[in-house]
């Protein structure tokens, strides 16, 4: 392996959005088998060699679970938004018939998506095709927010993005550690019957999953719709500065 590298940078893990956005919920997933470990009679220093690992395996694992929580993520943006990209809160807020933003506000991104794109969005709302709508706005987008991940406001944006990024995956993952809640549920009751554990797991680890599946369906979705909200102002708020920069 190279001077400087580690294994993480080489499995492609080393950007703070890889690290928290993808690997952190996919970790967090597997917190349910606390109890277990616990009744099977595992320590915390159990789970810190296999967290806190640096051989290639470790790496290898960490790769698989960080892209196994991206696919996770995206399958529920799909589901949040079934259209994706194009009605994505960010492009939907670009869309000419979009009822939620007056005229002059529309105006306003037009002129500076042009300035810092030249992307003409006005012109194309004007010529009603739906389908060159959507696709010169999501154009628009992609362009404003690769130049934001280079940019000089660089880390305001990369910072929401990682917070959306993270509320998103870790709500994908509820298959995961829903079943795993169960499973540790089921686990700690045969330890404490055919085996040595004492009570306090199988009771602990019984009261885990209702409060796991309530978070699961009830607040996560509506959380990762608010961390998007969030984002979307964000990069309205970089794309207005940035436009004065250029213009000025």
């Amino acid at each position: 392996m190279g001077k400087g590298k580690t294994w993480l940078s080489v499995m492609a893990l080393s950007t703070e959005y890889d690290r928290v956005a993808r690997l952190t919920p996919a970790l967090a997933s597997f917190l349910p088998l606390l109890p277990l470990t616990f009744a099977l009679g595992g320590t915390l220093a159990h789970w810190a060699v296999v967290l806190g690992g640096t051989t290639g395996v470790f790496a290898l694992g960490s790769f698989v679970l960080a892209n196994f929580a991206s696919a996770m993520g995206n399958r529920l943006q799909k589901q949040l938004w079934p259209d994706w990209p194009f009605d994505a809160p960010t492009n939907a807020l670009l869309m000419p018939d979009n009822p939620d933003v007056s005229p002059q506000q529309r105006a306003l991104w037009y002129a500076q998506v042009k300035r810092m794109t030249g992307l003409d969005l006005h012109v194309e709302a004007v010529r009603g095709d739906a389908a060159i709508i959507r696709a010169t706005v999501n154009d628009a987008v992609v362009r404003l927010r690769n130049r934001f991940r280079r940019g000089p406001r660089q880390a305001r944006h990369d910072q929401e993005s990682i917070r959306y990024g993270s509320a998103r995956n870790l709500t994908g993952m509820r298959p995961v550690w829903l079943v795993l809640s169960l499973t540790s549920c089921a686990g700690t009751w045969a330890a404490y019957i055919w085996g040595s554990s004492e009570l306090w797991w199988p009771c602990v680890a019984s009261i885990v999953p209702a409060p796991l599946f309530l978070i699961a369906f009830s607040i996560l979705p509506s959380y990762v719709r608010t961390r998007a909200r969030y984002y979307c102002e964000v990069f309205f708020q970089l794309l207005e500065e940035e436009a004065a920069t250029e213009g000025g």
